[in-house]
């Protein structure tokens, strides 16, 4: 919630799967932002009906090389498993991974957010709002 406000995205989607976003520690560590940045809960197959649909996820287009869809919904998958077969079918504007060169090739899904939703800002910066993604 805290990235996705700062870098000024409109609504998180989450699937009936996520976490609570109301649960005392998730709230504490948004600061507040799940009160400011709108929310809802959607299944996966939403997706579907949805405009610019990517994923991020192993498998894609290198994060520099990717053209963003503006509009768009980014979908993230879980730490452990990632993005579901579902999900990925319905990503109708692709896939994007950000090249790793460690050892470890390895990021959490807050930080890899956190990279390519400022790619996909950065990479709309001189096209548009950041408040319209």
């Amino acid at each position: 919630f805290r990235t996705a406000e700062a870098l000024g995205f409109e609504e998180l989607i989450l699937s009936p799967e996520c976490a609570d976003p109301l649960h005392p520690r998730a709230l504490r560590t948004a600061m507040g932002t799940v009160g400011r940045l709108p929310w809802r809960r959607a299944p996966v197959s939403a997706l579907a009906e949805m405009e610019g649909v990517f994923a991020l996820e192993v498998g894609g287009s290198a994060l520099q090389n990717f053209a963003f869809p503006l509009p768009g919904i980014m979908v993230l998958g879980s730490e452990e498993l990632g993005v579901s077969q579902e999900a990925l079918r319905l990503c109708s504007s692709g896939r994007v991974e950000i090249p790793l060169v460690g050892t470890k090739a390895s990021l959490n899904v807050a930080t890899a957010f956190g990279i390519a939703g400022f790619a996909w800002l950065s990479f709309h910066s001189t096209s548009c709002d950041p408040e319209a993604l």
